[in-house]
């Protein structure tokens, strides 16, 4: 069996914790069902099907399955409308209060589950969401300004794609969504990818520095060995010469070090 994907394991802990309140499963229910030419249709992927079927048993206990594809299925005994406007009412009802929480969330933990889709941390930041049909659309631009978290949004294939880039505004989203072990699993990632780009710079300006010191090492024992082969030698003095020859033998030694190697020894001022 291959590795479960990010996505996946999101879109399932999602379903998990779709609420404890009635209010919660039934508003995340309502985005998963569609009602179509044919009836009303459960809609969410494969891998999630059977957790599906028992929150839908929750909260209708008396529908029925009467068709099945890879991801959906034909419901019956459920009023659909009545959901909608249930749902629309806990979600935009004017009065002195907000709608409560738990519901919005519910419901975007719906959406998301049935049209999100977001990329493995480990490769980029990336979380996408495409509401199917006039009703989610408007209705999520609506939850999203009562949550808080601001989408951008483009067009693809005459569809209005919403997401969100960047590790502060994911890390934010998996926050208000409350699902807190992945998005502490994403905060452990961050911290790890920083410290392995920050080991990464670090090696890449050390080994910098050793390549521009071999290359200026290089440089001058190339310059010596032009000056040894001169013909004219009293260019040199004993102890400029013997110094000559310890740097052409010890090319990558501090000028400290090779001072050490002489005969008196001398200091860094002395051999510069």
């Amino acid at each position: 069996m291959g590795r479960i994907s990010y996505n996946h394991s999101l879109k399932e802990e999602l379903l998990d914790l779709s609420g404890s309140l009635p209010c919660c499963k039934e508003t995340l229910l309502s985005v998963l069902l569609t009602s179509r030419k044919g009836g009303v249709f459960l809609i969410c992927p494969p891998f999630l099907k059977s957790k599906a079927l028992t929150l839908l048993n929750f909260s209708f206990p008396n529908a029925k399955i009467y068709g099945e594809t890879s991801r959906s299925l034909l419901i019956r005994e459920i009023d659909f409308e009545s959901l909608r406007n249930r749902t629309n009412d806990r979600l935009t009802f004017a009065g002195p209060d907000l709608p409560h929480l738990h519901c919005l969330r519910a419901w975007i933990k719906g959406l998301f589950i049935k049209t999100g889709y977001i990329q493995d941390p480990k490769n980029g930041f990336h979380i996408e969401i495409s509401p199917i049909g006039i009703f989610h659309s408007k209705m999520f631009g609506t939850v999203c300004k009562r949550v808080k978290i601001s989408f951008k949004k483009f067009k693809r294939r005459n569809r209005i794609v919403h997401y969100l880039k960047g590790r502060n505004e994911i890390k934010r989203f998996l926050f208000s969504l409350e699902v807190y072990d992945l998005a502490l699993a994403f905060d452990d990632l961050l911290a790890t990818k920083n410290l392995v780009g920050l080991v990464n710079r670090q090696v890449n300006f050390e080994t910098a520095n050793i390549n521009k010191l071999v290359s200026a090492s290089n440089r001058v024992v190339e310059r010596i060995n032009q000056l040894l082969n001169y013909p004219d030698q009293e260019i040199w003095s004993n102890a400029l010469r013997d110094l000559a020859l310890k740097r052409v033998e010890f090319p990558h030694d501090s000028l400290d070090s090779l001072g050490q190697k002489v005969v008196p020894p001398l200091s860094k001022s002395a051999v510069n």
